[in-house]
């Protein structure tokens, strides 16, 4: 982390904790006790994001050139065929000589066999899918034996210099389990599912400390290591990040790369967005109950930081949000002041929360984007806490390759939406029910209920299929595959 951004941080972490010390004596109602260990919670997550992510490593060109026999996976299931092609077209231009191209077909398909038999590839098709992807990529390991493993997923279009670039980092590394690397899809600059935050700052953090795991597509295995831990493991509902979680317990190294080698597509409507982050909370949010990292044996010290951090980082929105947007409420419908300095507080609260989304938002590159998300996908990661806690793993479709973004999906911002009618009726009933009008109380709530809005809007905003522009439009999933295809040819000169 850079310096300015580390002073930027533990500035913000300071005035946290002034301002928590001057909150712990002016609370003046059980209320208050909310806000207060809301706040705390906010204040751990900075301190375990300086802890974590304030060193950072990132890879050079390995020393040593690429040796060994590489097995290439194209696991498969409903996909566009047309969309799937152009993974394959670019996966067989991969340059490195001694690799074996597998089409792993968990749709039991007749046109993916013909597509397999076109491009001269070797075709596995299982009898069940059971264990989703991991079932299909342990049946995929059982039929083949190249000493490491590519993963590339149904739509990803992959650079042909991925294994001449980054399989010599596992020579003379023999504990080093896998190589993961950075994920670029076909999104806007802006977008959120770029994952700026997550792969600039955090997985070079996590890198540092040996703790980098693996994001499921252009990752590279090594055959041994999964044998040894009994594959890609079936526990969570995707494989990645329990399967790495092991390899660390089992004192297997792990590496990240900050570079992409590959583009995918991203969801962009919310129904498929609300899916995708609803699965990756759920996993995280099942480590974290069920095998919680402080209590795991095998994981060094700060192996487990990083792996709770993963737990926090949905366990916190699920749980904060869902009440801090109902204190300002209950205050004014029950008529009483959660805070006794309450003169103070907007002025303390003001500069503790400018100074701590200011160091945010210049962490995930100068956007809001992430952030907003973030927040307004709390009902998202609510619900997954709960299906965590029940133990039960649901079942997994994989996520739509389509997007339809111009659709209303009102339905799907319902939590949301009460959210803000909650908060709009208890400004009428404060400001005009009660008569206190624009006092210093009234004031704040409506600059409260802005910052709410603020937050809310992009999820509100997609809900509503609405474009920047204020237009609808809908791209259908054959510009999307043409798009994608035709970006190849920059993606082989973008290194």
């Amino acid at each position: 982390m850079k310096k300015i951004d580390q002073i930027l941080g533990f500035s913000a972490l300071g005035l946290n904790l002034i301002y928590l010390l001057w909150l712990y004596y002016n609370i003046d109602h059980a209320l208050g006790w909310g806000l207060f260990y809301i706040d705390c919670g906010f204040t751990f997550l900075i301190v375990l994001y300086l802890f974590n992510h304030r060193k950072q490593k990132s890879t050079i060109i390995p020393e040593y050139p690429p040796t060994g026999s590489l097995d290439i996976f194209l696991p498969v299931v409903n996909e566009p065929l047309e969309l799937f092609e152009r993974t394959v077209q670019a996966a067989s231009t991969i340059d490195y000589e001694n690799k074996t191209i597998y089409i792993l077909d968990d749709g039991n398909r007749s046109e993916i066999k013909e597509l397999a038999q076109e491009y001269n590839l070797h075709y596995i098709c299982r009898k069940s899918n059971c264990d989703y992807k991991a079932g299909n990529l342990n049946y995929g390991l059982a039929n083949s034996q190249g000493e490491f493993i590519l993963i590339i997923d149904a739509d990803h279009i992959v650079k042909p210099n991925i294994a001449r670039e980054l399989l010599g980092y596992f020579n003379n590394k023999p504990k080093l389990a896998l190589v993961t690397t950075r994920q670029k899809f076909r999104v806007s600059k802006k977008s959120f599912n770029n994952d700026y935050l997550f792969y600039t700052t955090m997985q070079p953090g996590k890198n540092h400390d040996n703790a980098a795991f693996s994001t499921g597509s252009s990752v590279f295995y090594r055959r041994s290591a999964l044998n040894d831990i009994g594959g890609f493991l079936t526990w969570n509902i995707v494989e990645d990040l329990y399967t790495t979680y092991v390899l660390h317990q089992n004192g297997f190294q792990t590496l990240y790369v900050n570079k992409s080698y590959a583009t995918g597509l991203a969801p962009e409507d919310l129904p498929t967005i609300f899916k995708q982050r609803g699965i990756w909370a759920l996993d995280s949010l099942r480590l974290f109950i069920w095998k919680n990292p402080l209590w795991q044996n095998g994981l060094t010290l700060k192996q487990r930081l990083h792996y709770l951090e993963i737990g926090c980082a949905y366990l916190f929105p699920a749980l904060i949000f869902s009440i801090l947007w109902l204190l300002l409420p209950l205050s004014f419908f029950l008529e009483i002041d959660i805070i006794t300095g309450n003169p103070l507080f907007p002025l303390i609260k003001g500069l503790q929360l400018l100074l701590t989304l200011s160091f945010f938002w210049k962490q995930s590159g100068k956007k809001w984007s992430e952030i907003q998300f973030w927040i307004g996908l709390f009902p998202v990661y609510l619900k997954a806490l709960l299906l965590a806690l029940l133990f039960r793993k649901p079942k997994y479709r994989v996520t739509a390759k389509s997007n339809n973004n111009n659709r209303l999906h009102l339905w799907a911002i319902i939590p949301q939406l009460t959210y803000l009618g909650i908060n709009a009726f208890a400004l009428y009933w404060y400001i005009i029910y009660l008569e206190y009008g624009l006092n210093d109380h009234g004031i704040f709530a409506i600059c409260w209920f802005i910052l709410l809005m603020f937050w809310l809007w992009p999820v509100l905003k997609k809900g509503f299929g609405i474009k920047k522009t204020g237009v609808r439009s809908a791209e259908s999933e054959a510009e999307i595959i043409t798009k994608t295809f035709r970006h190849r040819e920059e993606l082989i000169v973008d290194t």
